[in-house]
């Protein structure tokens, strides 16, 4: 790698260390601020200090709840604006609530600087404009091609600056109580103050208050089209969002923030959301704690309607306060049960799917296994109900992916398929997002849909075995008919068409040359005694006489006499049962092939044919021989015999002896369908 190569690498290094150098100093400095507000308010003594009100305690809780996760955005995400936004928010309400204590402690010991700190913190804590900014923002920083989002943007930022300016510029006593009233704006400016007066503080403020809503509403319109990834961030901030836009719109009066004491509770809801969504949602259960959050946010609003309607209702008709109370109550009781589980379920659906209900994630892959294209069924019906981006199920067998749905963002969770402790392949899912983990539920559902991929693997795999045998038996029955067609075509039928004609020679000369005649038809007599030999020769490999005169074990010890260099032992019970047809025909060839095996190409000796009946024919052959090597590959001869024991459902395996040569063994069926 090249000095050029490294510039780029080693300048984003540099860019990132300094961001995170910069996110840390400014979260460090908002608890700086707020420890010197507390320090400043101790020194100033129970006469002189801002009491604690919800005002201290706003800013405070906002400096660290804001400042804090802001700070750890940045240092992560520095190219994400939100981080910047909650951390300088942060340092504005610390640096409010520190300026404030030092103004009263500059004004009661006669230090500098007091109107100055007073006027720091008058325009300082003002962050309703920037949280509307981070909410339209959310979560990747930008707005992307929402022109809705750039609108609520522009609008927040031209609001605030609006508000801070007046806050800043407007001539007169500032903000304060006690000893702070007496101090003055020391920007005051006439001309702005006449400006501010004809135009009012109320419209700027509500506006501020309608572009976060506004702004939640843009985070919130992202969900119907948004990627699994997306809706769960959108949902993990939306409780929180949703509960500031109610506190704005109880509690903010024209040209102040929000003034209650659930205040700093919401706005440390909202960072914390807001940190969870972009660096971890998946962690620590967030989950679980988004669908707490909505159903139990949703049943309040629901049965606190139907409670307040219901006593509206009974006191315009019965005009009893207490009839009304007791009537609401125990409607809320009768509709809490059904409505929270209905609300359960449909929150649940939308955003885990199937996960929270194993059953109906099961009976969804029962339906899926009775289509024709099973595993690509089951892949769909497991990437839909559980919401999951990318599903793969690939068969070892196969060579190639039986079936993939979606796209694979980042790293995968493989889990093995299996069939009765044979590995078929692998399931892959991808996770929602590169830094997302799925849970321990998550990976318990998992190993379950796994086995059942694994008796659907099993099922293809059988049918596909099915199907290919049954190419191969059509392949095997049409190249007999083909290899039948042409002996008889290029064999026997032109030795029968020439005895034929032979014959009518040897007719017409009988008449008239009797000696001719009788050495024409000797001839005649050899040919026809090759015919038959060849009649013979096709009929043997159709079926092998000696199994229909001597039997199976007959016709093995028969035909092991060919081999004069090789002994060859046939062993068999006295009991044998009778064969189907078909059977006698495939132990036959396989026996046979194998002691021609042996015979030619092992070099043995010595070789022992054994039959036994156990539910099943059990056929083996061994030998002497050099045995199997090292690197085997079945070539015609083997893998005829086994494609013979499959064609009739059973097997056929080789293997090297214990101590010598090598061992085939076959296992056939004694029924037949």
């Amino acid at each position: 790698m090249t000095n050029r190569s490294l510039r780029p690498m080693l300048s984003r290094v540099r860019c990132h260390r300094g961001s995170t150098v910069a996110a840390a100093l400014l979260a460090a400095l908002s608890l700086a601020l707020v420890a010197a507000g507390a320090v400043v308010h101790v020194l100033n003594g129970s006469a002189h200090a801002v009491p604690i009100t919800e005002w201290w305690i706003t800013n405070a809780v906002s400096a660290i709840a804001l400042g804090l996760p802001g700070g750890l955005i940045a240092a992560r995400r520095p190219h994400n604006p939100i981080g910047w936004i909650l951390v300088s928010v942060g340092v504005g309400h610390a640096a409010t609530l520190a300026t404030r204590e030092y103004a009263v402690y500059a004004l009661v010991h006669g230090w500098p600087a007091a109107a100055w700190a007073v006027w720091v913190g008058s325009w300082a804590w003002l962050d309703i404009g920037l949280l509307a900014v981070a909410f339209a923002l959310f979560p990747a920083g930008s707005v992307g091609r929402s022109p809705a989002r750039a609108a609520v943007v522009v609008l927040s930022l031209v609001a605030e600056a609006y508000v801070i300016f007046g806050n800043a510029a407007y001539p007169g006593p500032m903000f304060g109580d006690g000893p702070l009233r007496r101090l003055v704006n020391p920007l005051g400016w006439s001309a702005a103050g006449h400006f501010l007066d004809r135009i009012g503080y109320e419209a700027p403020a509500y506006a501020l208050v309608g572009c976060t809503v506004a702004g939640v509403a843009t985070m919130l319109g992202q969900l119907p089209r948004g990627a699994p990834a997306l809706r769960r961030q959108v949902l993990v901030v939306a409780p929180a969002a949703l509960l500031l836009c109610a506190e704005m719109a109880y509690e903010i009066d024209g040209s102040d923030r929000i003034a209650s004491y659930s205040a700093p509770v919401v706005v440390a809801l909202v960072s914390l959301a807001i940190a969870a969504a972009i660096l971890r949602y998946g962690l620590y259960e967030l989950d679980l704690v988004i669908s707490r959050t909505l159903v139990y946010g949703i049943l309040t609003a629901a049965l606190a309607g139907a409670y307040l309607g219901t006593v509206a209702l009974v006191n315009a008709f019965a005009g009893s306060g207490t009839v009304a109370s007791v009537a609401g109550a125990i409607l809320v009781a009768a509709l809490f049960a059904p409505v929270r589980s209905t609300l359960q379920d449909v929150v649940d659906g939308a955003l885990f799917g199937a996960r929270s209900d194993p059953y109906a994630v099961m009976a969804s892959l029962g339906a899926a296994t009775s289509e024709q294209d099973v595993l690509p069924a089951l892949a769909e019906t497991v990437a839909r109900t559980l919401k999951l981006p990318y599903v793969r199920i690939e068969l070892e067998r196969a060579g190639a992916p039986a079936a993939e749905v979606g796209t694979l963002r980042g790293e995968a969770s493989i889990l093995p398929v299996a069939f009765r402790s044979e590995r078929l392949g692998t399931l892959a899912l991808g996770r929602r997002t590169p830094s997302d983990s799925f849970t321990r539920a998550e990976l318990r559902l998992f190993e379950d849909i796994a086995r059942q991929v694994g008796v659907a693997a099993h099922a293809v795999l059988l049918t596909r075995e099915v199907q290919h045998s049954r190419e191969r038996l059509v392949t095997t029955r049409e190249e007999e008919r083909r290899r039948l067609r042409r002996d008889l075509h290029d064999g026997l039928g032109p030795t029968l068409a020439g005895l034929a004609l032979q014959l009518g020679s040897a007719r017409t000369l009988l008449r008239r040359d009797a000696d001719t005649a009788d050495a024409l038809l000797a001839e005649l007599v050899l040919e026809t005694q090759t015919a038959i030999a060849e009649v013979r020769r096709l009929v043997y490999d159709l079926r092998p006489p000696a199994l229909d005169e001597l039997g199976l074990v007959g016709a093995l010890r028969q035909h092991v006499n060919r081999f004069p260099g090789l002994d060859v032992e046939v062993r068999a019970p006295s009991d044998l049962p009778g064969l189907p047809a078909a059977v006698e025909v495939a132990a036959f060839r396989i026996a046979t092939e194998a002691v021609t095996n042996a015979a030619r190409h092992a070099d043995a000796r010595r070789c022992v044919v054994e039959l036994s009946a156990n539910g099943s024919l059990e056929l083996s052959i061994s030998d002497d021989g050099r045995g199997l090597p090292t690197t085997f590959a079945p070539g015609v001869g083997l893998t005829s015999m086994q494609e013979r024991a499959a064609e009739l459902g059973g097997a056929c395996a080789f293997e090297r002896a214990p101590l010598r040569g090598s061992v085939i063994r076959a296992k056939l069926p004694l029924e037949l369908l």
